[in-house]
């Protein structure tokens, strides 16, 4: 996502984008899921991927709305399960994020800094 600006990038700087991205997935993941709280939650199945992968289908029921389906991209990382990326009504996570750091790094003309200051501000 972040191109020849990632190639030319410190070390350091890489380090701040990665947690800085961390930081704003979660957090933004935390905000879509606290607007589901109240709804009744179903697991409906799990697939397994051919990358090993484990697809996770859910789906959150609203009062006076259909069911919003959430499917949950899960693998293995260090000895344990963590979430590669979440798909809400078939749209995925990771795929608006990264549409909206290269508009971030595209308007701040390319700066590291800039973009890991955006990002933990929740810009993202």
């Amino acid at each position: 996502m972040l191109g020849t600006y990632w190639r030319r990038a410190s070390a350091d700087d890489r380090a701040s984008v990665v947690d800085a991205l961390l930081y704003a997935i979660a957090h933004r993941l935390a905000e879509r899921l606290e607007r589901t709280q109240d709804k009744t939650f179903t697991v409906l199945g799990t697939k397994a991927l051919a990358n090993g992968d484990i697809l996770v289908r859910s789906e959150f029921r609203r009062p006076l709305h259909g069911p919003t389906p959430v499917d949950w991209r899960v693998r293995h990382c260090r000895g344990q399960l963590c979430i590669g990326d979440v798909f809400v009504d078939g749209g995925s996570v990771t795929v608006q994020q990264r549409d909206r750091v290269g508009q971030l790094l595209a308007g701040n003309g390319g700066s590291i800094p800039a973009l890991v200051a955006d990002l933990r501000k929740g810009r993202v």
